[in-house]
């Protein structure tokens, strides 16, 4: 047998190395009632129909799930205990154009609540967005709302659950459970359910979060709202973490490439590399020879994340914020054309 035979017949026998299961993830948070561009008196940026045209435009190109994890109806509870008329209607408007948009999670904070526990169930259920709360319980000690869902994206299941910590809620006759707890049992019912993607939607002040993100187990992938935060990620503990965005003004966006089911490689990390070592190499080329040698061994290992790559099998994430500015237009289509906007869909 020629070479050229032998070499046919073993690409033959060599088994097709499978393609790593994709997923595209939609973000936001924080949006505090905002139906239109807020911020600057020049530039701003926001807005319902554009972030429309952004979950349009990102749709077109293959199937993605859009998640927010909480106070995206109003800023939070008013003093005087209840949304005035116009807050009232710009909270319909927001839940409305996010059933228009095909959310598939909606984490339960104070903005949300703010329009009454009632009031708030029904309109979610006319957009069909699940509110997700797994540690408020009801006077009754049942849940007030549902835990978590495993949600299928082109042929991945992807667990979602959300948890809220640090908020007084007494108010609505809620009481709250402890999150760290009612976050580990659902991540792994998730799993059990073969969820192979885990997103958690932390509700909380970004310190509380810190905590409760350290200490997950089966998470792969946190986000955070209720501090107005539009960070990158960062890695704590074994998951990475991401602030949703402030005030409607971004899009989030996530890309993943699934593995092992090892802690996720963070591809973000390497820009935040390069950053710090320019500020590093700023530091070092004002001193001394003698103290720059200190700081060898740091600006060392800072330049290996700019090199690194994820293990063989291990998945990664890469996360941006789209900015909704001017450059993106609104979206035009009516409001009954949603068939594009449907979850994973």
């Amino acid at each position: 047998m020629s070479l050229i035979l032998v070499a046919v017949a073993t690409l033959a026998a060599t088994p097709a190395v499978p393609s790593p299961a994709r997923v595209t993830l939609l973000f936001s948070g924080d949006n505090g009632g905002e139906v239109a561009p807020c911020g600057c008196r020049t530039g701003p940026a926001g807005g319902l129909p554009r972030r429309l045209t952004a979950v349009q435009r990102l749709r077109a190109q293959g199937p993605a799930l859009l998640v927010d994890a909480g106070d995206a109806l109003s800023v939070g509870l008013p003093k005087d205990g209840a949304l005035d008329a116009a807050a009232t209607q710009r909270a319909e408007q927001v839940m409305q154009a996010m059933g228009q948009m095909g959310y598939a999670a909606l984490a339960v904070g104070e903005g949300e609540l703010a329009l009454g526990i009632a009031q708030l169930r029904k309109l979610a259920a006319a957009a069909k967005i699940p509110l997700l709360a797994s540690n408020l319980r009801a006077a009754n000690g049942k849940s007030a709302f549902e835990g978590g869902r495993v949600v299928d994206v082109a042929g991945v299941k992807v667990g979602l659950f959300a948890v809220v910590d640090g908020l007084e809620l007494g108010r609505f006759g809620l009481r709250q459970t402890p999150a760290l707890e009612a976050a580990n049992r659902e991540s792994a019912a998730l799993r059990k359910q073969g969820a192979r993607l885990v997103v958690a939607l932390i509700h909380a002040p970004y310190t509380q979060s810190l905590s409760l993100a350290q200490a997950m187990k089966g998470v792969d992938y946190a986000i955070q709202a209720h501090d107005a935060r539009a960070s990158l990620t960062q890695r704590v503990g074994t998951l990475l973490l991401t602030g949703a965005g402030e005030r409607g003004r971004q899009l989030g966006l996530a890309l993943f490439e699934l593995g092992d089911g090892s802690p996720l490689f963070d591809r973000n990390d390497a820009g935040l590399a390069k950053d710090q070592l320019i500020e590093l190499d700023n530091m070092m080329a004002r001193m001394p020879e003698e103290q720059r040698a200190r700081l060898a061994t740091q600006r060392t290992a800072v330049a290996m994340r700019i090199i690194a790559r994820p293990a063989d099998g291990q998945g990664s994430a890469a996360t941006r914020f789209i900015s909704l500015g001017a450059d993106v237009p609104d979206y035009a289509a009516p409001p009954t054309q949603t068939e594009a906007l449907t979850p994973g869909k």
